[in-house]
């Protein structure tokens, strides 16, 4: 069975934009995505959001 990534883009300020859309998404369907990947990835400040999930 193939592995799940969640992948976030890095672009400073724009950065906040998938978060944003992630803890959205997440309210509308009750279902922490982070946990659900088995791979959290991201460069620049995806990264730091990538980070931030693993807590």
């Amino acid at each position: 069975m193939g592995k799940k990534i969640l992948s976030f883009d890095g672009g400073g300020i724009r950065g906040v934009i998938p978060a944003y859309f992630l803890h959205k998404l997440e309210e509308a369907t009750g279902v922490t995505l982070a946990t659900n990947a088995d791979l959290l990835a991201g460069t620049s400040t995806g990264s730091i959001i990538a980070k931030c999930l693993c807590f």
